[in-house]
């Protein structure tokens, strides 16, 4: 998509990549990522950037994470669109102002307003990209909803902070910000680095081992929207939750009403914890719980299987047998591998009514 931007003075071209099954009119997640655009064309397949293939990586039948609109705003100087404070050493830099009242009050409207979807906005950039994102936080905490910062410049980063940080006040509660550190910062830039967010209360900071500010992208893109979409132990949430006389029902409204948006049920965590109620004989909490995640995730088989075994467990040999046939079903539409299909088979021939 090509804009004409009245706060650049010139025309901007934008990357967007829409998830699997895409609908007009979800509130799906907005991720913006701020690239240069040698990134923005480094996307493994045609049609799909680099940030867009990393998310959708990260999706599997256990969707880790909820499905979300991908748009990459590349830029050819990074010095000048990126960084807070003009550099000396590179002519023209210095002028993020402009480049975020460009994201925020041109592209993001109009991107709602063609996509038609309203959900929560997360802003995303690396290395200077990561600078203008802390620029974001301080400045329009109120208009993104969190801000991930990924090896980001350390010299820009600061100079950021000074530019736009007060020494005594605190930044927005809306500032949520999750930044990946890598290798190669001094022990003392790092701690610098990390009491000046704890000092605004922005976020957290993290640091990958091994990383490097070229390579960092796959490792801690996946890691901070996990960050971003609470990724606590919710099987023992929930179980801890019943052990203290709620349902399953109750839990899962407690946790939208808590954490909004950024409440995304883990579904393998959740079905083992459905295995353990099963176990332990707590059968109508097992099958709450996976009844839910059924109509969460409908296109996932072993959740399925999953009643299924906790329905035969309990003696509802019909239930299981509907149950079986369903995981049959899904696992041969996503062309699962021969032997998990056999294995379901299997359970649906043990389950079946008898001959008359």
């Amino acid at each position: 998509m090509t804009l004409s931007s009245r706060a650049l003075g010139e025309e901007r071209s934008v990357r967007i990549d829409l998830p699997p099954g895409y609908k007009r009119g979800e509130a799906y997640p907005l991720v913006l990522v701020m690239t240069t655009e040698m990134r923005a064309s480094e996307g493994p397949m045609p049609g799909s950037g680099l940030a867009a293939a990393i998310i959708q990586a990260g999706q599997n039948v256990w969707q880790p994470l909820p499905p979300m609109i991908v748009v990459e705003v590349p830029t050819t100087d990074p010095a000048r669109d990126h960084l807070a404070v003009a550099d000396p050493a590179r002519p023209g830099s210095g002028h993020v102002s402009p480049f975020l009242d460009f994201l925020v009050w041109e592209l993001i409207p109009r991107l709602e307003t063609k996509l038609g979807t309203d959900g929560p906005r997360i802003l995303v950039g690396e290395q200077t990209g990561g600078a203008a994102v802390l620029a974001a936080a301080l400045t329009e905490p109120e208009m993104f909803d969190a801000f991930l910062a990924i090896a980001p410049d350390l010299s820009a980063t600061l100079a950021a902070f000074d530019a736009h940080a007060s020494p005594t006040s605190t930044a927005s509660e809306a500032a949520w910000l999750w930044m990946a550190t890598v290798d190669g910062l001094e022990t003392e830039d790092r701690a610098r680095l990390k009491a000046a967010i704890d000092r605004q209360a922005l976020g957290t900071i993290e640091n990958l081992p091994g990383a490097t500010a070229v390579n960092a992208m796959p490792t801690a893109l996946p890691r901070g929207l996990s960050a971003v979409f609470e990724g606590t132990n919710q099987g023992r949430d929930v179980a801890l939750f019943l052990a203290r006389g709620g349902s399953v029902a109750a839990w899962f409204q407690q946790e939208e009403n808590r954490l909004g948006y950024r409440f995304h049920p883990q579904s393998y965590a959740l079905m083992q914890q459905a295995h353990a109620f099963g176990n332990a004989g707590e059968i109508a909490a097992a099958l709450d719980l996976i009844v839910i995640l059924e109509t969460r995730f409908p296109n996932n088989p072993w959740l399925a299987e999953a009643e299924g075994d906790i329905a035969a467990a309990a003696g509802d040999t019909s239930r299981a047998a509907r149950a079986f046939e369903r995981a049959e079903s899904l696992a041969r539409s996503l062309s699962y591998v021969p032997s998990a299909i056999t294995q379901l088979e299997r359970k649906v021939e043990a389950t079946a009514p008898a001959a008359p």
